[in-house]
């Protein structure tokens, strides 16, 4: 298998919830969770941490794989995207091939990383680029009322519906090369969808999904189709 590079963005500053990454999760901070998965996974080869943290830089340079980038003041704040990061942060990537994850996904599995990067590979070049989503198969409308994905007043069985999917952005596997020939951008020009449970695609943005997020972290024998147990 083809060696990944990995990049993962980590703010020092959180809007929601104080502190969020680095709050202890489950006995430790939340930032080191996702940081150690990757950093153990084979077929990761290395670990880019892009932070404007002192003490985040400092675990990155503590890991075998870690690389510590230390984030420039003219992309700190709210209003810089995911894809302003990358389009800094991949002058120090090597490889040609990339995985971007984030730290507010802590139930995301070993697994499901290879699995994604396996897809990944196997259908290059047809796809240059691969995004996670979560399937939603509910009665859908737009915001002025028009069915999405059935027909108004139809009571079929929503197992029966044609799923629609939501982006979750809990991971994005890209290459330098279709980053930069789609106008830095991480879909991509022909990106194809991988898909997750929502468990696994939960991010922790407000409080109660931290809450939620320690309860399954401490009792994944409930959910053994997610954490393979």
């Amino acid at each position: 298998m083809q060696k990944i590079r990995a990049i993962v963005f980590i703010k020092k500053l959180s809007e929601r919830i104080p502190n969020k990454n680095f709050r202890l999760f489950n006995g430790f901070p939340l930032y080191t969770i996702i940081l150690e998965r990757l950093n153990n996974h084979p077929w990761i080869d290395k670990l880019l941490i892009d932070s404007d943290s002192q003490e985040i830089l400092e675990f990155a340079n503590q890991l075998s794989k870690g690389i510590a980038i230390n984030r420039p003041p003219h992309l700190i704040g709210g209003h810089i995207s995911g894809n302003d990061l990358v389009k800094y942060d991949i002058q120090f990537c090597e490889n040609e091939h990339i995985f971007q994850t984030h730290v507010t996904n802590p139930l995301l599995t070993n697994e499901t990383i290879t699995n994604a990067i396996e897809k990944y590979v196997s259908s290059l070049p047809v796809y240059d680029s691969l995004f996670s989503v979560t399937r939603i198969q509910q009665r859908v409308f737009q915001s002025d009322g028009t069915p999405v994905n059935h027909e108004k007043g139809s009571l079929n069985r929503t197992q029966d519906l044609n799923p629609v999917f939501q982006e979750n952005s809990s991971y994005f596997i890209f290459s330098k090369t279709s980053f930069v020939n789609s106008g830095y951008n991480r879909l991509g020009l022909s990106s194809q969808m991988h898909e997750i449970s929502s468990i696994e695609a939960m991010d922790i943005d407000y409080e109660k999904d931290f809450v939620l997020a320690e309860i399954i972290d401490n009792n994944k024998n409930k959910f053994p189709e997610v954490f393979n147990l």
